[in-house]
């Protein structure tokens, strides 16, 4: 049975299934074992795509047009509402 890798010390791993395993000479028994295998599989950054100014730049005109969309149809609701309003407060 191989040493299981933990964070057990050295001679907590090396009494790893009944079994008592010599810890090489040149580490210290007070010293933690190695991590866990998956802590040395590879893990790939995430591919980012370049970003392309004139897109950004569009995307950006598109947001300003419909803010603007969006105030000048709020405008003319409340301009519409109030026309209502008066006409009420007249009859």
């Amino acid at each position: 049975a191989g040493v299981t890798l933990s964070n057990k010390s050295f001679e907590q791993a090396l009494e790893h299934d009944g079994e008592v395993i010599e810890a090489p000479k040149h580490i210290p028994g007070f010293l933690p074992t190695f991590p866990v295998d998956r802590t040395y599989k590879n893990t790939f950054p995430k591919e980012e795509k370049a970003e392309d100014g004139h897109a950004l730049w569009m995307q950006v005109q598109k947001q300003k047009h419909d803010a603007e969309t969006a105030v000048l149809n709020l405008q003319s609701r409340l301009s519409e509402q109030e026309k209502k309003e008066k006409g009420e407060g007249e009859a």
